[in-house]
């Protein structure tokens, strides 16, 4: 497993991007790349698979070491314009990615919701607190 999280890495270094950089671009955060690339995470999200692969990453290579590092219609490693690279994503990639971005947005809007409602029980809480002791005194 260890092999894999040096490939990890190893794209991020091929592609000439900090961890920073690959944050910006992959819409994730430094600190999950460096978490991703230092095997911290037991699975890597899919959008960030997926981002890999269009910009020219050969996930077979990602995932198994066999084979080039990067897809076929990919011009030298050290290229211009690889952060432009958009390779079609395979129909059964975009639709676990679709249901991925549905999930993570049902879940954003529950943890508002569940955000809100601890808010609302903190001031209750707040005024039993202030209650008891009215009428400990």
């Amino acid at each position: 497993m260890k092999d894999f999280f040096n490939r990890l890495k190893s794209c991020r270094k091929t592609l000439g991007l900090s961890q920073a950089q690959m944050a910006s671009k992959s819409h994730f955060e430094q600190k999950d790349i460096s978490r991703f690339e230092n095997g911290k995470v037991k699975f890597i999200p899919i959008p960030y698979i997926l981002f890999l692969y269009q910009q020219g990453i050969n996930l077979n290579w990602l995932y198994t070491g066999d084979s080039s590092p990067w897809l076929k219609d990919q011009a030298d490693p050290g290229r211009e314009g690889a952060e432009n690279h958009q390779s079609a994503i395979p129909i059964e990639i975009q639709k676990k990615l679709d249901d991925q971005k549905e999930k993570l947005l049902t879940l954003q809007v529950e943890n508002k919701m569940l955000k809100k409602q601890i808010k609302e029980l903190k001031g209750e809480r707040k005024t039993l607190m202030e209650a008891f002791k009215a009428i400990g005194r």
